[in-house]
């Protein structure tokens, strides 16, 4: 029998911040796929122009990806970069929406973004010691030669 059987396991509190953490991120990518579709819909249905529709598109795939690459964010397994296939997935409909920006006017905003989140989120499912090592501010990881040893 344990001696306190009401103490929590260590670092549930930890467990329980960092879900809540995901979730709030989670919900911030829905609200502003959801304002930036929602803005491509309305243009769209005054419009009813090929390309808009193809923004709403490539905007729709786009979050879906993007919603679903959060999910690599849930644990911390040291198994390094997601698939490669997941990250062509992440960035393949927001690149495009991006190509379509040059060319749709007022909406070029709202197709342009769909690459910046999708940026934020790769940011974010990177591990650390990925070669984005200098934008961390540890630029000594890019230049050390390679028998030098660990950082300190």
């Amino acid at each position: 029998m344990a001696a306190h059987p009401n103490t929590a396991a260590p670092f549930a509190g930890v467990n329980a911040t960092w879900t809540y953490t995901l979730g709030s991120i989670v919900f911030l990518f829905v609200m502003l796929d959801l304002i930036t579709v929602t803005q491509l819909l309305a243009r769209w249905a005054n419009s009813r122009s090929g390309m808009d529709l193809a923004l709403v598109l490539l905007s729709v795939a786009a979050a879906a990806t993007r919603i679903r690459y959060c999910w690599f964010l849930r644990s911390d397994s040291g198994s390094g970069w997601p698939h490669i296939g997941w990250t062509i997935a992440l960035f393949a409909p927001a690149i495009a929406s991006w190509a379509l920006a040059f060319a749709a006017g007022e909406a070029a905003l709202f197709a342009a973004a769909q690459l910046w989140f999708s940026g934020v989120i790769f940011s974010l499912v990177a591990p650390p010691e990925a070669p984005l090592a200098a934008h961390r501010g540890d630029a000594c990881a890019l230049a050390r030669p390679a028998g030098c040893g660990p950082l300190r």
